[in-house]
């Protein structure tokens, strides 16, 4: 059979992002899907009330992109504790 290598130059350093969420490969095709930390931070819920605001952020959607990240990362660290 003749095999191809599929690149993976693209892919995101795992030890950042944690593993990908949904990866899946059909023949000459991969796709690595989202990673953890992506899901985690679409998952994550409101930002709490005494979480505040930095320099910079001029609306409530900047604020809740950074809360939802620190609760990703937040995630990511509890998931490697053991």
């Amino acid at each position: 059979m003749n095999e191809q290598k599929i690149s993976t130059d693209f892919v995101e350093d795992v030890s950042k992002c944690g593993p990908y969420a949904f990866p899946f490969a059909v023949p000459n095709f991969l796709c690595l899907g989202m990673s953890l930390r992506d899901y985690f931070a679409a998952r994550a819920p409101e930002a709490p009330d005494d979480f505040g605001w930095v320099s910079g952020e001029v609306d409530s959607w900047q604020r809740r992109a950074r809360w939802s990240y620190v609760y990703a990362d937040a995630m990511l660290l509890a998931r490697s504790a053991p």
